[in-house]
């Protein structure tokens, strides 16, 4: 169990769910700025955003690349702040993401079909996988140099 540093996993799926929310913003005020989604009343903006996501093609793939990127940081933090055992840190950074997903496909009417949860759950944590691994290479190539 020493393998598994708390605090690089919390402090990475944090990092990965804060980084998520706060570069996903300009897309949604582009969104609502170009699809006049201002004028919707507040109870629907959610539900009609979401539905506009998924519509589209080009903002789908967009919010997608946001979310993998993120995952990719939340796993190199929590990596390096475990400085050991980076992969499997990074690994399990994507908890809260994966357990978000959990929520969502059994207590929501999610808009998202149940295949999409289902890659998410694999995709997620191997994306922050590959953030504890460039942590790794990273400090490798540091410890060279």
């Amino acid at each position: 169990m020493n393998k598994i540093s708390f605090k690089g996993v919390v402090l990475g799926s944090i990092t990965d769910i804060v980084a998520t929310n706060i570069l996903v913003i300009p897309l949604i005020l582009y969104i609502t700025a170009t699809r006049h989604l201002d004028s919707i009343p507040k109870e629907q903006f959610s539900e009609v955003l979401l539905q506009t996501l998924k519509d589209d093609p080009l903002l789908h793939t967009t919010q997608l690349l946001i979310g993998s990127f993120c995952s990719i940081l939340g796993g190199y933090v929590a990596a390096r702040v475990a400085k050991h055992d980076e992969i499997l840190n990074g690994t399990l950074a994507a908890f809260l993401c994966v357990g978000s997903g959990l929520y969502a496909l059994i207590f929501t009417s999610s808009h998202v079909p149940v295949w999409q949860h289902l890659v998410a759950f694999v995709a997620s944590p191997a994306l922050s996988a590959f953030g504890g691994f460039l942590c790794l290479r990273a400090m490798r190539v540091k410890s060279i140099a």
